[in-house]
């Protein structure tokens, strides 16, 4: 219970930052998003894939992608399979 509020207050927090930033968020918009583990269960990241995901717009994409940081996957994953 308190890993599900724990991760309800971060992505509320998350959301409500971009929201105070003057963008808004719609369905479309969420779809371009992807949540990524970062080092353990514990933290989480909401970033923007670097290639456009299927059932997202591009509209949307192009909206977020001013305002989010792309998911560094890539790099972690790199590094995971050189050790």
């Amino acid at each position: 219970m308190k890993k599900i509020l724990k991760s309800l207050f971060l992505g509320t927090v998350t959301f409500s930052s971009m929201y105070a930033a003057g963008n808004t968020l719609n369905v479309d918009d969420l779809n371009c998003l992807r949540v990524e583990k970062q080092f353990s269960e514990k933290y989480k990241n909401i970033c923007l894939p670097s290639k456009k995901p299927e059932n997202c717009s591009q509209e949307s994409y192009d909206k977020l992608k001013s305002s989010i940081k792309e998911c560094d996957f890539k790099i972690l994953g790199s590094l995971r399979s050189a050790l």
